[in-house]
């Protein structure tokens, strides 16, 4: 697998639009930044041509669900949104097949709060996802900060907070 390949791969996947048709661009941009993460992962793994092709493919199904879920959840009945769920798990656990030597898939369990905008679903989608098809918890620091400049991974102070502090941690 070259990084060209890699590279081909990332801009087909921001080219199909079944990956981000139902979000907005913000919610779009954190569900395809996921998705650059795992093709830059499965090209870590040298799989053959075919293989990475196929995977490739399977991502960009998982991807699309994912946007379809997210988008639509707040309105969906509870048997509707646990179907989508399964075939959300369907699609991840047919990427983990690519995986060599991965350990049985284990189907997240989905633990969604139900006051989630899709930002929050898909955060929470793709890192009970993650672990599961990768092998390695899902990194956010690529994720796009809140209004103080905090990312999901972080609580309390904004960095600027953080800076206008003394190094002794009493307040200015």
């Amino acid at each position: 697998m070259t990084q060209a390949q890699a590279e081909q791969a990332i801009q087909e996947m921001y080219g199909d639009i079944s990956a981000r048709d139902e979000l907005t661009d913000d919610e779009a941009g954190v569900l395809l930044a996921w998705g650059e993460q795992q093709i830059t992962a499965l090209a870590a793994l040298d799989l053959d041509d075919e293989s990475f092709q196929a995977a490739c493919q399977h991502l960009t199904k998982l991807l699309s669900r994912i946007n379809r879920f997210s988008a639509r959840r707040a309105a969906l009945p509870p048997e509707e949104a646990a179907a989508s769920l399964d075939k959300i798990a369907q699609s991840a656990e047919s990427l983990a097949a690519f995986r060599p030597g991965a350990q049985a898939f284990v189907r997240p369990g989905f633990a969604l709060a139900a006051d989630l905008d899709p930002i929050g679903t898909i955060r929470a989608l793709t890192e009970q996802i993650a672990p599961a098809i990768t092998g390695e918890p899902h990194d956010q620091t690529n994720q796009p900060g809140d209004e103080a400049g905090r990312r999901p991974d972080q609580e309390g102070q904004s960095q600027a907070e953080q800076d206008e502090q003394p190094p002794n941690g009493q307040p200015v």
